[in-house]
């Protein structure tokens, strides 16, 4: 009877009501993150999409009518709308891998094969400080725009002991937001010095014990863009600054990297008389992107500072014990390690 009567007033509420909703719901998405934790964001933004989408529902029944295949048709609309729009407000993990496993060659070289273990030591921890080191990160994001916000921060550090950190974190919430970072951290070693032969050249078989220990996860919706990369790279340099060989591994997406890493690089063609230096590089990239005014992105790389990193969206695997100065994060021990290096030089190739 109330609709009946005053029939203008209620035309005017329908619209009104549905706006504010959804309204409030792109606000929370884009100021609530300044006050509630992320996924909060999402469960009280989420709230507000359903309950537009309910109110809205009322409304068309009032005005088109109550019989029963129009009431079937706006219950089964009303329920497609809400699926859709949780299916953009609700971030959606990547399916996360399982850890790496310990493996000689094929995890960070893609090669089965390996020759003799080389059997000449550069360097082995704990050594103090046997290595060069270098550590770079950085971050960028959109800030907060009333109805968007993003934020990111990095951290890296590596020690001349052979002990690295990575840490990344983006967060990307309401209509266009993006949030970046990297970080990277490189060790070397001293040169190796390559004999004189007649032919001029050798041949250079170097092996590395790598300690990776972490993870990197990207959430997202389906209107919004999470990546998140870990690069790792091993280049011989010649002592006249030439780049001889480069090898790269690129992991995508969720993935978890737990125990010892042991790749070898065989038969690298070398020239006689010159002194060579191993560099190993590993470097995170995060992004998070956001198209709707409804929707949320983050990403977390955790290899380090695991007093700031969420606990493992699955553990791992049994990390063992934490080395010294290594705190212990959810029973796991995000860091990493460039444990020992030898080589083996064949001499007169060719």
């Amino acid at each position: 009877m109330w609709l009946k009567v005053q029939p203008l007033r209620v035309f005017w509420w329908a619209p009104i009501s549905v706006i504010g909703l959804y309204l409030s719901a792109c606000l929370v998405f884009g100021t609530g993150p300044l006050y509630l934790a992320y996924d909060t964001v999402s469960e009280i933004g989420g709230f507000f999409i359903i309950a537009a989408i309910l109110v809205g529902a009322f409304w068309v029944w009032n005005f088109v009518g109550r019989g029963f295949l129009r009431t079937a048709a706006i219950l089964v609309l009303a329920y497609m709308l809400v699926g859709s729009a949780l299916s953009t407000v609700f971030a959606s993990s990547f399916p996360f891998s399982p850890a790496i496993s310990d493996q000689v060659t094929t995890t960070l070289t893609g090669s089965q094969s390996f020759s003799t273990q080389p059997s000449i030591l550069i360097f082995s921890f704990p050594n103090s400080c046997a290595l060069g080191a270098g550590n770079e990160s950085s971050s960028q994001s959109s800030g907060y725009h009333v109805f968007s916000y993003a934020h990111a921060r990095s951290a890296s550090m590596a020690n001349c002991n052979g002990f690295g950190y990575l840490q990344l974190e983006t967060f990307a919430s309401g209509i266009g937001a993006s949030a970046s970072a990297a970080s990277n951290i490189w060790w070397s070693t001293n040169g190796i010095n390559v004999p004189r032969t007649s032919s001029g050249y050798s041949l250079l078989s170097v092996q590395l014990d790598l300690s990776i220990n972490g993870w990197q996860v990207p959430t997202g919706g389906s209107a919004a863009n999470s990546q998140a990369t870990l690069q790792y790279a091993m280049k011989l340099m010649r002592d006249d600054g030439n780049q001889e060989y480069f090898f790269s591994k690129y992991f995508q997406n969720a993935v978890g990297f737990g125990g010892d890493y042991g790749p070898t690089y065989d038969n690298m063609l070398v020239e006689s008389g010159h002194s060579y230096t191993i560099v190993v590089m590993f470097n995170a990239t995060s992004l998070s992107r956001t198209s709707a005014p409804t929707t949320s992105a983050k990403t977390e790389t955790c290899f380090g500072f695991p007093s700031t990193c969420s606990p493992a969206p699955e553990e791992p695997g049994a990390l063992g014990y934490c080395p010294t100065g290594i705190p212990r994060s959810g029973g796991n021990c995000p860091y990493i390690e460039w444990k020992s290096a030898s080589y083996n030089i064949t001499r007169n190739y060719g």
